[in-house]
């Protein structure tokens, strides 16, 4: 009989033995999965930075290059209005009165 009851113990270690292997190994498996999940997740995140800093940087330029063109605008606006010399040496124009 002792032995019987050997024999039905170590089948009991055994079995919880091959359980425990089992748990860990869904673990592993369970973390291995976020652990992708997460890398996927984060190389989505990396890809829309990209993107908006890409949208962000379009946006500047053209931002920047409609302010050049409103300056310059603006400079030839100024020129057009402004006398000529000749008017200003004959004596035509004066400060704050504009030309005669």
């Amino acid at each position: 009989m002792p032995l019987e009851i050997v024999s039905t113990r170590e089948e009991e270690v055994g079995e919880e033995e091959k359980e425990e292997e089992d748990k860990e190994e869904e673990e592993e498996e369970e973390e291995e999965e976020e652990e992708e999940e997460e890398e996927e997740e984060l190389e989505a995140d990396s890809k829309k930075k990209k993107k908006k800093k890409k949208k962000r940087r379009r946006r500047r330029k053209k931002l920047e290059a409609d302010r050049k063109k409103k300056k310059k605008k603006k400079k030839s606006r100024v020129l057009k209005n402004r006398p000529s010399p000749a008017a200003w040496e004959t004596g035509r124009c004066w400060f704050g009165s504009g030309c005669v």
